[in-house]
C-alpha cells in the first residue's frame, strides 16, 4: 500500500513538473548581438521555440539554435510586444478537460472452444463506458485520470451447468498523459492518452444446475485512448474515440475462494473499443 502511494506522488511531482509556463515577455540574445523580443514557446535541447511579430506586425512562430543564442531570459519585458491576443492563441488549447464516450468493446481474450458460439460470441463483445478528467497545460501535453468500464452480457443454455446468465465488468481505473495536436488552421483536434494503472474483473454467474458464483480479480493495465474530432465550439469537442487496453489475472476469487491462474490459463482482460465521444475543455 505504501509503495502504491509513493508511486502516485512520484506520478504528480512528474506531471508538475512541466505544469508551470511563463505568462510573461520574453527576450533572447543572440550571438551577433540581436535581442528579440518574443514569447519562448518551448525550450529544447538544440532549439528554442518562440512567437514573434515581423515588420508587418503579423505574428509567427519561429525557432533559433541554442548554439546561436548567448543568453533568454522569462518574463523580461515588462511591456510585452506581442498582444494578449497571441498569448491568447498559445493558450488556446489549455484548460480542463472533461470527457464522456460510449463504444463498441471487443475481448481480445481467448473462449473456451467447448462453449456454445452464440454465448462464446455474446462474452467477447459488450459496450464500454468511460469518463477522463484532466488538465491541458500546453497545446500539446497533460495528465489527469479515467475510468472505463467493460460489460457484456451472455445467456446460455443446454451445457453443464444447464441455462443460465453470465455479466462480465471489466475496470480500468488509472492516471493518465495526455498528447494534444491542434490544426492551427481549423478546429481539428487530435488527443491521445497513455495510462497504466488499475484493472479489475467482476464477473456474476447464474445457472440452473449449481450454485450461483461471483468471480473476481486484479492486476496492473496499460491502456492507450485516441480521439479524433472536431471543436464545435470554444467549449464543446465532439470526436470519435480508438481504445485499447491490456492485461490479464493470475489469480481469481470464485465465491472468496482464490485460484491460482498459470501460463495460457489466466484471464486475458484486455479489450479493443470503438465509439463517440463528447468532450468539454474548460478554461
Amino acid at each position: 500500500m505504501k509503495q502504491k502511494f509513493l508511486c502516485l506522488i512520484l506520478f504528480f511531482l512528474f506531471s508538475f513538473h512541466f505544469v508551470w509556463q511563463s505568462n510573461g515577455q520574453d527576450l533572447i540574445t543572440t550571438s551577433q548581438g540581436d535581442s528579440i523580443n518574443c514569447y519562448i514557446t518551448k525550450v529544447k535541447p538544440r532549439y528554442i521555440h518562440f512567437l514573434n511579430k515581423n515588420a508587418e506586425g503579423e505574428t509567427f512562430q519561429s525557432l533559433i539554435s541554442v548554439d546561436s543564442v548567448t543568453y533568454y531570459a522569462l518574463d523580461f519585458f515588462e511591456e510585452p510586444e506581442i498582444n494578449d491576443e497571441i498569448l491568447a492563441y498559445e493558450k488556446s488549447g489549455t484548460g480542463v478537460l472533461i470527457t464522456f464516450d460510449v463504444a463498441y468493446s471487443h475481448r481480445l481474450g481467448k473462449v473456451d472452444a467447448s462453449l456454445p458460439s452464440g454465448f462464446a460470441k455474446q462474452i467477447k463483445n459488450g459496450v464500454s463506458f468511460s469518463a477522463q478528467f484532466g488538465y491541458l497545460y500546453s497545446r500539446t501535453s497533460g495528465f489527469g485520470f479515467q475510468f472505463n468500464r467493460h460489460f457484456s452480457n451472455a445467456d446460455f443454455s443446454g451445457t453443464v451447468l444447464g441455462s443460465g446468465t453470465d455479466k462480465v465488468k471489466i475496470n480500468f481505473f488509472d492516471p493518465a498523459f495526455y498528447f494534444q495536436s491542434k490544426s492551427e488552421y481549423s478546429k481539428t483536434i487530435l488527443i491521445s492518452s497513455f495510462s497504466i494503472g488499475y484493472m479489475g474483473l467482476d464477473e456474476s454467474l447464474e445457472s440452473s444446475k449449481s450454485s450461483d458464483a461471483v468471480i473476481k480479480g486484479s492486476s496492473l493495465g496499460i491502456g492507450y485512448s485516441g480521439f479524433l474530432g472536431g471543436q464545435v465550439n470554444d467549449v464543446i469537442v465532439l470526436s470519435a474515440k480508438l481504445g485499447f487496453i491490456y492485461g490479464s489475472v493470475s489469480q481469481i476469487e470464485i465465491n472468496g475462494q482464490k485460484v491460482q491462474l498459470q501460463g495460457d490459463k489466466r484471464e486475458n482482460l484486455s479489450t479493443l473499443s470503438f465509439g463517440a465521444s463528447i468532450g468539454f475543455l474548460l478554461k
